[in-house]
């Protein structure tokens, strides 16, 4: 079945680049740029005639601290029947960013996206599912809503799987299943999660999981720091990367080595 959206993270410096990582069909866009506000402004002129882009506006308009106003953009857009702006509401809702706080309204309009293959919204509902957000605390379904994430290629999703792996065996006072743990991890940091990679990496060094390999450690290890180093100077702290031709950002894989 062919996936409606990539939702793998990719980082750009120009706003060039990122309607050049948009047209590709990414929507997890994290802008190192200098204007922003031009940034905006291109994205606001595109949305007249095209709802993604008005949803892309509006992301950019919280991210730069207009709260109130992307809850805005999104409510017309979920009217003009755009449903993928429910991730935003559902977001906001949670946030009691529009209104009071309302965990079951987040967890609700997540569930309407169920089914309709958009990974943010698996992901989201796999958090709430974890945490007991809006419904009751459920990590076998965690797990199976992480699961569908990553095969979107959200990279935290990684992390969330392997947590509710671990966490489903504590409650059933089973073993830790090492290997599906570190199959979790290895998927989200190919994705490009740099506290994956950092997992990875520990684990190839403690053979948990997987068999002892030095050289996946010193790669996975490499890739990490190499990540982190690209990405700090111009976004400040964030879990995760995908390398990529836009804004130059190009990670060699310990598959690679």
């Amino acid at each position: 079945m062919e996936k409606k959206l990539i939702m793998r993270c990719v980082y750009v410096q120009s706003i060039d680049e990122y309607i050049a990582a948009f047209e590709d069909g990414y929507r997890d866009i994290h802008y190192a740029g200098f204007s922003r506000d031009g940034l905006i402004s291109t994205l606001q002129r595109r949305g007249e005639n095209s709802l993604e882009y008005q949803y892309q506006y509006g992301k950019e308009l919280y991210f730069a601290g207009e709260e109130e106003k992307a809850h805005k953009i999104y409510q017309e857009l979920v009217e003009k029947g755009f449903e993928f702006a429910k991730i935003g509401l559902s977001a906001d809702a949670a946030k009691g960013i529009g209104g009071p706080a309302n965990p079951a309204l987040a967890f609700r309009l997540l569930k309407d996206l169920d089914g309709k293959e958009y990974g943010m919204a698996y992901h989201n509902l796999g958090y709430c599912y974890y945490n007991g957000i809006g419904t009751k605390e459920d990590v076998a379904k965690a797990i199976e809503y992480f699961k569908k994430a990553l095969d979107y290629g959200v990279a935290n999703s990684g992390i969330g799987l392997a947590r509710s792996l671990e966490q489903l065996a504590k409650i059933k006072n089973m073993a830790i299943d090492e290997r599906a743990v570190f199959a979790a991890l290895l998927r989200g940091a190919q994705c490009g999660s740099i506290k994956a990679m950092e997992e990875v990496a520990d684990r190839y060094r403690q053979g948990l999981g997987c068999v002892m390999d030095k050289l996946a450690y010193f790669a996975w290890n490499r890739a990490a720091e190499r990540a982190k180093d690209m990405t700090k100077p111009l976004i400040g702290e964030h879990s995760f990367c995908n390398p990529g031709r836009y804004g130059g950002f190009e990670l060699r894989f310990a598959d690679e080595y």
